[in-house]
């Protein structure tokens, strides 16, 4: 399965594109599409970057690059539930809404999205993020140490 992680913080400011770029995540950790963006204007977006960030899995923080990886499926579910970005949305689950479930299903999106859009492992990655849907985009074919 073909999933983000977070570059180091030395790697990040190597690769970024501008100052308004952030990472607040750790290096290694597994990245997802964030769970909502803000329904302010696209300018305010833009500005705050929810609409063009990735979540960590373990922090639940955001950055706006990530590095492909390929590794096991069954390990990055495990890794991904026991993380805080779940845990930190737990509290809406109703007997009509499994967040867990929901959010499993964005992850499954991206790791579809990075095979069929052609990713290999060690591209960077950045994330577009419109009113109805995300796309990720290559940033450069170099690999970076993620830890």
């Amino acid at each position: 399965m073909l999933v983000l992680r977070a570059l180091d913080q030395d790697a990040f400011e190597t690769h970024r594109l501008s100052a308004s770029d952030f990472n607040h995540t750790q290096a290694g950790e597994l990245l997802s599409v964030a769970a909502v963006a803000c329904e302010g204007e696209d300018l305010y977006r833009r500005r705050c970057g929810c609409d063009r960030a990735f979540t960590g899995a373990a922090t639940a923080k955001a950055t706006t690059l990530g590095i492909v990886s390929k590794e096991d499926e069954t390990l990055v579910f495990e890794e991904f539930r026991s993380g805080g970005f779940v845990a930190g949305w737990k509290s809406i689950d109703s007997g009509e809404f499994d967040t867990e479930t929901s959010l499993l299903e964005q992850l499954i999106l991206l790791a579809d999205a990075l095979k069929r859009s052609g990713f290999r492992v060690g591209d960077l990655v950045r994330i577009r993020n419109g009113e109805t849907q995300w796309s990720v985009y290559f940033e450069d074919a170099s690999a970076p140490d993620v830890a």
